[in-house]
């Protein structure tokens, strides 16, 4: 009898010593895993945004002066003036450079914000041919970078007119911010009617 109850025991601490060493191999070491690898994840993220914050605050008040630089210095809501003013632009810039400009053709392009479709940017696309050398093309470019007005470049493409390559062209796509455009479709507000007596 004795014998019995002892192999029971034992058989009992077996199966506990087998049940725990299970649950700690099959359970708790990998949630143990789990857990640390969280944590490197949660340290690695907010140390990217620790990183991230310091790069928003030291550049942030940069974006913001060129944002506000822009916003002063953007073309008039009037798209016939703000076309002329784009015109003028890159006259001044050759006139700058030393280019000679073959053809000059500015249009309006209104299209829907990316990250919000009821906002409409405006903008004065501007498709210019110039001809030079490689430093007055290359001094042609950098006015562009340097103008006060919201202008980007989206597209430039460079080409030799001779084997020497003393005479390029250059032809350039350049869109210029128009603000204070209201959105297309937009009707102002009827009067109100006049009461009959």
């Amino acid at each position: 009898m004795e014998d019995n109850n002892r192999q029971k025991y034992l058989l009992t601490a077996v199966v506990v010593i087998v049940g725990v060493w299970v649950g700690y191999s099959f359970i708790i070491t990998p949630l143990i895993d789990a857990w640390k690898s969280r944590q490197k994840t949660i340290s690695a993220l907010q140390e990217d945004v620790r990183r991230e914050q310091k790069l928003a605050g030291a550049r942030g008040r940069e974006f913001k002066d060129r944002w506000a630089m822009m916003q002063s210095n953007a073309l008039p809501s009037d798209l016939s003036q703000a076309q002329s003013e784009v015109v003028k632009a890159v006259d001044r810039w050759a006139l700058m450079s030393g280019v000679t400009t073959e053809s000059i053709s500015p249009q309006v392009r209104s299209d829907p914000d990316e990250t919000n479709p009821n906002i409409t940017i405006t903008t004065v696309e501007c498709r210019v041919d110039a001809t030079g050398n490689m430093n007055s093309i290359l001094s042609f470019l950098y006015a562009i970078g340097q103008e006060k007005m919201g202008t980007k470049l989206d597209n430039v493409e460079l080409a030799t007119k001779d084997n020497a390559g003393q005479q390029m062209t250059v032809g350039l796509t350049i869109s210029a911010l128009v603000l204070g455009v209201p959105p297309p479709n937009t009707t102002a507000p009827a009067a109100p009617k006049a009461e009959t007596e």
